[in-house]
């Protein structure tokens, strides 16, 4: 399933329809121990995550955004560079037709990188660029105030 991007867009929006009819207020508890519960593991896989939480957000309302966080380079699964498939070739293909895929459902894609990190940043930012979104580069240094001015951001 890593490799099979309509098999990843169908899961989100699976999970969509039985994760988004509830309200913030009910949910947030479990999302903050998910959250909090996270630990890394070594491999990025960057190419099924914008997958799935595009195939999610695209059974939401209009508009809706999506923050891709990487420290790294996407080395797992559909959209990895030089590990599967065509190589960075390939990969930079998957980024710009899963930014169509957003750029049709009316979403939104952001993307954050660490400053130092080689994530392929140039590939990655065909999201944001079809989507109308923002590239942001941050401090490890000061993660903490990067994000705070970058969710300062009022949302509409």
């Amino acid at each position: 399933m890593m490799m099979d991007r309509e098999a990843l867009l169908r899961h989100g929006e699976d999970l969509a329809a039985e994760m988004m009819n509830k309200r913030i207020k009910e949910t947030h508890k479990d999302l903050r121990k998910t959250v909090e519960g996270l630990v890394t593991r070594g491999a990025t896989a960057l190419g099924p995550a914008v997958s799935v939480s595009l195939g999610l957000a695209s059974k939401g309302a209009p508009g809706s955004q999506i923050v891709v966080c990487t420290d790294g380079l996407a080395n797992q699964g559909i959209g990895s560079f030089g590990f599967y498939g065509e190589g960075a070739a390939g990969a930079s293909k998957f980024y710009e037709e899963i930014g169509l895929y957003a750029q049709e459902h009316a979403l939104t894609v952001n993307v954050i990188s660490i400053i130092g990190a080689d994530c392929k940043l140039e590939a990655l930012s065909k999201l944001s660029e079809l989507t109308g979104g923002t590239v942001e580069r941050v401090d490890p240094q000061n993660l903490d105030e990067n994000f705070r001015e970058i969710f300062a951001n009022k949302s509409i």
